[in-house]
């Protein structure tokens, strides 16, 4: 039941945020903020690739054995600050040869940090080890802040930058309550 309130969940805050989002900023820099998301979209992708499948699966084998266990995340999530890292000198290489970014850096930062929060969430772990309950509610708290932030701090157009830190605030609570209820 918890995954469709989660499911429910995904598609209600877009139908809030958007509008909400397209008359605050205007279509101008809305598609700006939208060209950021995309950005941290990507980001999020290349951090996670591979892990979401094969990070549930090493869990999986491993969540009898404590010690193994913490080896396993820390490995795993070691691995995604190290991609995460690489995309850090990715993404200050790449900020003047988007006009977007170049423009608002601070919209380009905002996709980075959106992504990277995205990336390293631990709905991977809770998979493994079948709390899928967990995931769900982790996935509802992180949407619900985000959209609070973002009505909370996005008032107009000179407020675009703050859109995808906000986002990025919700899921990067979510990530550590995911911390603290993972042993």
């Amino acid at each position: 039941m918890a995954l469709y309130v989660s499911y429910g969940f995904k598609f209600a805050v877009p139908l809030i945020l958007l509008p909400y989002l397209t008359h605050t900023l205007g279509a101008t820099m809305w598609g700006v903020v939208a060209i950021g998301q995309s950005f941290g979209l990507i980001v999020d992708r290349v951090i996670q690739y591979g892990f979401s499948i094969t990070g549930p699966r090493d869990v999986a084998l491993v969540r009898d054995d404590p010690a193994q266990l913490a080896e396993t995340v820390a490995c795993i999530q070691g691995g995604k600050l190290a991609i995460a890292a690489a995309l850090v000198l990715v993404t200050w290489g790449v900020m003047p040869l988007v006009p977007a970014f170049a423009e608002h850096p601070g919209i380009g930062w905002g996709g980075m940090a959106f992504g990277f929060v995205n990336g390293m969430n631990l709905f991977w772990f809770f998979q493994g080890v079948e709390r899928m309950s967990v995931v769900a509610l982790l996935d509802i708290v992180s949407r619900i802040i985000g959209l609070a932030m973002v009505i909370a701090l996005v008032h107009g157009p000179e407020d675009a930058d703050w859109v995808l830190y906000a986002l990025a605030t919700g899921t990067a609570a979510s990530t550590l309550i995911g911390m603290a209820l993972q042993y």
